[in-house]
């Protein structure tokens, strides 16, 4: 593949397509209200259905200690994954994400955009909704 290819956006997208298909689940995307000192008011009925990547990465630290060098794995917050075609909306800070596996629900802490392909979002665990 030439990086001077033309459609190389359109490449990406498609990468972007594969990794939802291997690694993806379906995921309700709710988008909120969000008002300082108070906690997000989520807009229910502007919900979406949508086929997110949740993983959580981790990476190797090293530290002296007494003249020796030590290793120690780190790992980093939850994050989603968004394929950026897919979205129907722009993902703000305290909008929330449901898992329908197991009813988790999520907010979002910060969204980072990779201006390829994908749009990612750092969680924070609101725990599973009673009944």
């Amino acid at each position: 593949m030439s990086f001077f290819n033309s459609n190389w956006r359109a490449g990406m997208q498609r990468v972007s397509q594969s990794i939802n298909h291997a690694f993806g689940e379906p995921l309700e995307l709710i988008p909120c209200h969000v008002r300082p000192n108070y906690p997000s008011e989520p807009y229910a009925d502007k919900a979406v259905t949508l086929c997110g990547v949740i993983s959580q990465r981790s990476h190797v630290g090293f530290q002296m200690a007494g003249g020796r060098l030590n290793a120690r794995v780190e790992t980093e917050p939850l994050c989603a994954s968004f394929a950026r075609l897919d979205l129907p909306f722009a993902i703000n800070h305290g909008d929330r994400i449901r898992r329908f596996c197991d009813g988790q629900l999520y907010e979002v802490s910060s969204v980072l955009d990779d201006d390829v392909s994908r749009v990612e979002c750092e969680l924070k665990s609101l725990g599973v909704p009673q009944p």
